[in-house]
Order: structure tokens, then sequence, then C-alpha cells
């Protein structure tokens, strides 16, 4: 009799672990930075929509940009002067072996709230988080552009050094990077997003000007093509013509070339359907 009962309790408590919900796991807290996340701990990173109940998961992949990113980030320089609350802030999710959290973030702003404040996130936050829930924008697309070389390229890490352009080969309507910056401070801004760049410890944009230029992090696109380079490179123009111009690149993907200017990869060219998509220039170092 007494081995049936245990039998029996046994078989209740395998039935109770066996039913149990995610009801029942522990709530999400708000994550602070005294209790840094490990990357390696990380079980999910989910985005909770702004207005709707719909998860998003953020691919395995760019677990560890998110992280990084909260790791880098001090939160009393990243302190946003706007403090007004977001009206319908998403909710990014972290689960790891052991805790759940929960960071509000406004899509709008760029900002995190944590511990209190809002605060602006870094610059791949941004594009992840607009490639996550605003895919058909403008940033959303650049960063989905961006992604898509970045894995193309992990892929194949392979860098010729055959070749280099030359300096001036690599200017875009007679400017290098450095030209192209001092004019831009005066240009219109069709929208401004800000961020926090831990490497300089300061409060940057991202901006996407009227005159068909986005300003990234130490990098140009010019979307237009009234850009042209010396050799009449501009968006548009079919990969075969550029290549003849150019010559092989350092880099070659299906969707992307880039040319060493001395010792640097600093003129790329992103394409779509064997055509320039984009011209870029990045900053020298």
């Amino acid at each position: 009799m007494l081995k049936k009962i245990l039998m029996i309790a046994i078989i209740f408590v395998v039935l109770i672990g066996c039913t149990r919900t995610n009801d029942s796991l522990e709530p999400f807290t708000s994550y602070a930075k005294s209790t840094p996340i490990h990357a390696e701990e990380v079980v999910s990173i989910t985005v909770a929509s702004s207005g709707t109940d719909a998860l998003i998961n953020v691919p395995k992949e760019r677990y560890y940009t998110i992280i990084d990113g909260l790791y880098w980030l001090n939160e009393s320089l990243a302190k946003a002067e706007d403090q007004e609350e977001a009206k319908e802030p998403a909710v990014i999710r972290i689960e790891t072996k052991t805790d759940r959290y929960e960071i509000p973030y406004d899509l709008a702003t760029n900002r995190l709230f944590i511990a209190k404040d809002w605060v602006y996130a870094d610059y791949n936050h941004l594009l992840i988080m607009n490639g996550l829930l605003k895919p058909d924008s403008e940033v959303g697309q650049i960063d989905a552009w961006l992604e898509r070389v970045r894995t193309a390229f992990e892929a194949n890490p392979t860098v010729a050094d055959s070749s280099h352009l030359d300096f001036e080969q690599s200017k875009v309507d007679g400017k290098d990077y450095n030209a192209w910056e001092q004019e831009l401070l005066n240009a219109e801004t069709a929208m401004r997003l800000m961020y926090y760049d831990s490497s300089t410890e300061k409060i940057q944009a991202l901006s996407l000007y009227s005159n068909g230029i986005v300003a990234l992090n130490r990098q140009l696109l010019f979307t237009d093509s009234k850009y042209k380079t010396p050799d009449g490179i501009q968006v548009g123009m079919s990969r075969e013509e550029a290549l003849q111009h150019l010559g092989a690149a350092n880099i070659d993907l299906d969707m992307y070339s880039g040319y060493k200017v001395g010792d640097y990869i600093k003129f790329h060219l992103y394409f779509a359907d064997h055509t320039i998509k984009w011209l870029s220039l990045t900053m020298p170092l």
C-alpha cells in the first residue's frame, strides 16, 4: 500500500512539472548595470512591439552585439536631455539561464529606460531596433543591408592585397570623407537619431540629409546618382562597368565591393541586382 501511495505522489509531481507554463516563470525585472549580463548565458532576446502583444525574435547572431552595447553603455554620459516619458515604448526582453530582464525602448528617439533615466542606446542598438520594428524604413533597410554584408564577409573573410585605389579616385564630387563631414555641418537634415558612442564617450547622430547622403557611424552613404567619383562611378551604374574603371576589389562579395585607399578599406560599393545601390566613404584612420 505504501509503495502505491509513493508511486502516485511521484506521478503527480512529474505531471505538475510537465504542465508548467511560461506563466509560472519568474517575472521580468528591470535591467540595471549592477547586474551585468554575459552573452554566453543568454537564452533568448525578444522585442515586444509598442501597442501590441506581438513578440519579435532577435536573431541569435545579434545577441552579442546587444549585450556588448549594454556592457559599454555609460548611463551618466548617455543620459538624454529629453527625459519625457515615451508614450508607447517597445520592450526589449532578455532571458538568461537564471534571470529575465526587460528594458523599455523608444524607437522614435533611440532611448532606453534604465535605472529611472532615459539614456541613448548605442549605434548598433539603433540599427537593430529599426531593422526589427521598422524594416521598411530607410534606416531599417540600411540595417538589413549592412547585416547581410557583415554575415557574408564573416563566412568568407578574404581581403586581397593586390590593388589599391588612388586617393583622388576615391573622392566623391571632388571631396574626401573629411571634406564631406565639414560640408554636411550646414546641410539640411530630413531626420536625426541620436546614439551613444562608447569609443568617444559622446552623443553622436545618425543623420539622413535632404541631399541624399546618410551619415552613419564613421561612414557616409551616397544614395543619389548625382554623386560621382572622378571615374564616373555613381548610383545606378552596373557592377561590370564600375569594376572596369576601378579594377578588382580588395573585398569582393555579391552585394558589396570594398577598396583599399592607402592601407585601409575606405571606399565602398553596395550592389542590388548587379547595379550600384550606394557609394560609401568611411572615416580614415
